[in-house]
């Protein structure tokens, strides 16, 4: 499983960072009243991607997931 790392890069705004071979792939978690979730990270990084979440913030208490492209 890839591991995660989560840093706050501003107030209550955090970057989930993926490594993969050749790659990365970033997330960002918005904690706030309504919690909001950047972008996902392919499927094989679901679960090292929700144990940063909840490093945050309860990962049921998401109320958006926002996406600004579709490939992969």
């Amino acid at each position: 499983m890839a591991e995660a790392r989560i840093d706050e890069v501003a107030a209550n705004v955090f970057r989930i960072a993926s490594d993969v071979p050749g790659f990365s792939f970033n997330q960002y978690l918005i904690a706030a009243d309504e919690p909001l979730l950047w972008h996902t990270g392919q499927r094989m990084l679901h679960a090292a991607t929700r144990a940063a979440i909840a490093r945050v913030l309860d990962p049921a208490s998401l109320r958006w997931i926002g996406f600004s492209h579709y490939e992969a």
